[in-house]
């Protein structure tokens, strides 16, 4: 008896937390922690599930910039460094191993300098990659104006991680970035 009450209070426990997660449809895998790139609970410098990529970059959420009712988050250059970036290790990998997946992100440009986009890697147990794919043709076009920006990825059976993210090149500018994420194609 005690562990079928053990096992109630488990099933109720997870029961109420479930609405608080990411909405995810009926038989979608969460592959990306985050997608909406929010800051975490009172710190506009850190966004919850995402690291900085580049030496020297400022990454932040941005309330005054937003997207869909959203904060995004804010990339930009400092100290003369051509790269700038957020980056995520995905969660689930053997849920995509050896499968076709679909990244998007809205990316928006103050200038015409940078070049920007969503990328994704794939590499193996010994770190080196196995393949590699980004949106950076992309990035032309007008400043100031969110552009779409969606690539087709199939992730390597032989690996050992993946790490998807949004960056700009370049030396000087700043970009916007919502709804980052990855899904599984149908």
């Amino acid at each position: 008896m005690h562990r079928n009450f053990r096992r109630l209070c488990i099933a109720l426990w997870c029961a109420l937390l479930l609405p608080l997660g990411t909405a995810v449809k009926a038989g979608e895998v969460r592959i990306v922690s985050n997608p909406g790139l929010q800051a975490e609970d009172g710190a506009s410098d850190s966004i919850s599930g995402w690291r900085v990529d580049g030496k020297g970059a400022v990454v932040a959420s941005d309330a005054a910039v937003r997207r869909s009712e959203r904060a995004t988050a804010r990339i930009e250059f400092q100290n003369g460094n051509p790269y700038a970036g957020v980056a995520q290790r995905l969660v689930n990998l053997d849920a995509v191993r050896g499968r076709t997946l679909v990244v998007t992100g809205w990316i928006m440009r103050e200038t015409d300098d940078p070049e920007a986009g969503v990328w994704i890697r794939a590499f193996g147990a010994d770190g080196k990659s196995l393949a590699y794919a980004n949106t950076y043709a992309l990035s032309k076009g007008p400043p100031k104006q969110w552009r779409q920006h969606e690539l087709e990825f199939t992730v390597p059976l032989e690996a050992a991680g993946v790490i998807l993210g949004a960056a700009l090149y370049g030396q000087s500018g700043r970009i916007w970035v919502a709804e980052l994420d990855a899904r599984v194609r149908d």
